[in-house]
């Protein structure tokens, strides 16, 4: 039973030994992503039935909490959006994939302002530059620029996009 107060928290930490040590975080969190950055290690989370990502630290204390984009002029409320995942680049980029919603990726500055859209539901079974169910979203820093990788989950691919939104490969 992991609860601080009457808010049921999400993570579970256990040590080395397997002993429970602590919980923290919100509930209800989806497609978690990992990131050590300079001041410590966070976590980023989608949260689609709350209509937002967060990014949590790992001792528990929300250092953030990202609303619908409403600035994309693709929804018509936050009842439309329904995060499943979101990344975070090296240079502080933040892409978060609308799986659960209307199928766009869109893409944030370092400062947390939008920047685009792109993607949108596609025909089935695949249809290069869409998505049927952009589920998990990975940044791949191994070649000379980063590229995105988003699993298109219903078209059974995972694909490669550059950071500036445009469909690379399958």
């Amino acid at each position: 039973d992991c609860q601080a107060g009457t808010q049921v928290e999400a993570c579970v930490v256990y040590g080395p030994d397997g002993r429970y040590l602590r919980c923290f975080g919100p509930t209800q969190m989806h497609g978690l992503h990992l990131q050590r950055e300079r001041d410590g290690e966070y976590l980023y989370a989608a949260r689609p039935n709350f209509s937002e990502v967060t990014k949590i630290k790992t001792d528990g204390t929300v250092a953030w909490t990202l609303g619908y984009p409403q600035e994309s002029g693709l929804y018509q409320n936050a009842g439309e959006f329904h995060p499943t995942n979101v990344v975070a680049f090296r240079d502080g980029s933040i892409f978060v994939a609308d799986g659960y919603g209307k199928n766009w990726i869109h893409k944030y500055d370092a400062d947390r302002k939008y920047v685009k859209s792109f993607g949108g539901q596609g025909a089935s079974p695949a249809e290069d530059g869409k998505f049927n169910r952009c589920h998990g979203l990975a940044a791949d820093n191994r070649g000379p620029k980063p590229l995105l990788f988003v699993c298109n989950r219903e078209s059974g691919r995972v694909e490669h996009w550059d950071t500036d939104g445009n469909f690379v490969k399958v």
